[in-house]
């Protein structure tokens, strides 16, 4: 079963943190060429583009990587596995508690009629920083997948 798992979870999980940091490469420096309602309109544009197919790779990931880390024989491969799936699970977290709810957020704004009181130089900050973090995070779960893949190659398996 590992044999068919571990390259399932190899491939979500790379499309996942793909397009993370290339979100963070390409959009974030572009969205900080725009002013506030060009910025609206490509955040809320490019922000329903990923769903479901985002979260179907990190849950696909996280739930793979938490089968192999309960039931491959190898010791280090089966730590990997399992901190592949902690990290997943921080892309998931940061997800669900701070990127998503900005995405909604944004999706529901009229861009030539922002609330008075927001801040918008703030607000594309977080969003960015947010998702460098989650980038970075799901990157490093990545990095654990193709160590336990490693492992699991150097023993034979």
């Amino acid at each position: 079963m590992t044999e068919l798992l571990l390259p399932v979870a190899l491939f979500t999980n790379g499309i996942a943190a793909g397009v993370l940091v290339g979100t963070m490469l390409g959009v974030v420096p572009f969205y900080r060429t725009l002013g506030a309602p060009e910025y609206v309109r490509a955040h809320a544009f490019s922000s329903t583009r990923y769903d479901p197919f985002q979260p179907i790779c990190l849950v696909t990931t996280l739930v793979i990587d938490t089968i192999l880390a309960a039931t491959v024989d190898a010791f280090t491969a089966r730590a990997l596995c399992a901190a592949a799936a902690v990290t997943t699970l921080g892309v998931v977290i940061v997800s669900v508690s701070r990127n998503v709810p900005m995405n909604r957020w944004i999706v529901r704004q009229d861009p030539d009629a922002m609330p008075a009181d927001w801040d918008f130089e703030s607000f594309r900050a977080n969003w960015a920083r947010w998702n460098g973090i989650r980038a970075t995070v799901a990157v490093l779960a990545f990095v654990f997948n193709i160590s336990a893949a490693v492992a699991l190659l150097a023993l034979g398996l």
